[in-house]
């Protein structure tokens, strides 16, 4: 049934970690650090959703362990495929290339090129076939500069708080690197640092200039776990990268890497059982969550009748957009995106004859009604026919015609 469906993301959840415990064995690294994916609680938390950025992010993991492996064709196929998970994930295809023509040679590189260019054009003829559009039905949100410091103050803070200092990673590679300019470095950890680089890049670099993050305007908490959903793809990338960085020894380094792996080593069962249960208690938190959201889809499908014109927020719509056979049917056009009142919503509710209910249900009881829902509110009337902490129910009766 339909539950099924769920447990898929929990096996991408796994796979994601064994994944990442196979390229770190290839990187010569210990596979106890893929418990930093496995506990991580953004992956974590939207393993339990119906969404592509987790297999996005298995994607992206596979072509890091293909690359470090140096099955280019591999690669190129796992990049094509994150791409069919999120388009965007396409940005990392030319650096990835460009990078492994730099480090690897001209032959790799063609190699990459030839596996993600054949999932490539399966995937822009079926768009061409199915939408008449090459890249399918795309084009939604906005990018600027202005977006910049917000976003990057954003994912520092959610990167680092999560793993510490694994924003700096990558500047850390770099310091490594610089310091040991005047010595021989073995190639391969040359590749190694330069693809982990050109995987974890990309989208971090897109996202400083998008628009909009999950959980804006929200708690720190919320910000720091839900903020990440559209960087999830890149965090495997990042986490190599940092055990990678950790497990180097820098020059003058009073540590040393001996002792660092020690302490590494003695870590790992400390931060194993830390997040079973932070991980089980952030499960037992979304439990009641989407038990509260249950409650109110319920209590609104009392209220409303079935077939029933429903001009509702996005927060609601999605409880009621999966079909199942217990569930009534109704017409749901969302009537805000973002906070901007939807033309479309409005022509419907002024053609309809018969009843037709306006319903926003809050995410939590402080949140206050948007502006679009006053906005229509003061344009189509109606009646309250329910109103609690989180879920608001009015209906418009149209004038006889």
């Amino acid at each position: 049934g339909y539950r099924a469906t769920f447990a898929v993301g929990a096996l991408i959840h796994v796979l994601l970690a064994l994944v990442a415990g196979l390229a770190l064995r290839r990187m010569g690294r210990s596979a106890a650090w893929a418990l930093l994916l496995l506990w991580h609680p953004s992956l974590l938390l939207y393993s339990r959703a119906i969404m592509a950025d987790a297999l996005g992010a298995l994607c992206l993991c596979a072509a890091a362990w293909t690359l470090l492996s140096k099955r280019y064709v591999l690669a190129g196929l796992a990049l094509g495929f994150a791409c069919v998970a999120r388009y965007h994930l396409g940005a990392s295809i030319p650096v990835v290339v460009l990078t492994v023509l730099a480090v690897c040679g001209r032959g790799p590189a063609l190699r990459v090129v030839l596996g993600g260019g054949a999932v490539g054009a399966c995937l822009l003829g079926y768009n061409q076939l199915m939408f008449g559009h090459p890249l399918g039905a795309t084009g939604q949100g906005h990018f600027g500069l202005g977006y910049l410091g917000r976003n990057l103050a954003h994912y520092a803070s959610a990167l680092g708080l999560i793993w510490p200092g694994m924003l700096l990673a990558p500047l850390g590679w770099g310091l490594w690197r610089w310091l040991r300019r005047g010595e021989h470095v073995a190639p391969e950890v040359d590749q190694r640092g330069a693809i982990l680089l050109s995987l974890s890049l990309p989208l971090f670099g897109i996202l400083l200039v998008y628009y909009f993050f999950d959980a804006e305007g929200s708690s720190l908490q919320r910000r720091v776990v839900l903020g990440q959903r559209l960087l999830l793809p890149a965090i495997p990338a990042w986490v190599l990268l940092y055990a990678q960085v950790l497990s180097e020894e820098f020059p003058g380094d009073w540590f040393g890497a001996e002792r660092r792996q020690r302490f590494l080593g003695a870590l790992a069962p400390l931060v194993a059982v830390a997040g079973l249960i932070g991980g089980g208690a952030l499960m037992a938190k979304h439990q009641s969550y989407l038990e509260e959201l249950v409650a109110q889809r319920d209590q609104a499908t009392q209220v409303v009748p079935e077939g029933s014109l429903v001009l509702a927020n996005r927060h609601f719509s999605k409880l009621l957009e999966v079909p199942r056979r217990e569930l009534p049917s109704y017409r749901l056009p969302r009537y805000e995106h973002h906070g901007r009142l939807l033309e479309g919503a409005r022509a419907q509710a002024r053609a309809e004859a018969q009843p037709y209910y306006l319903v926003h249900l809050r995410r939590r009881p402080s949140e206050a009604l948007p502006e679009a829902w006053s906005e229509l509110v003061r344009e189509l009337g109606g009646e309250v026919v329910h109103e609690g902490p989180l879920l608001v129910i009015r209906r418009v009766t149209p004038p006889r015609r």
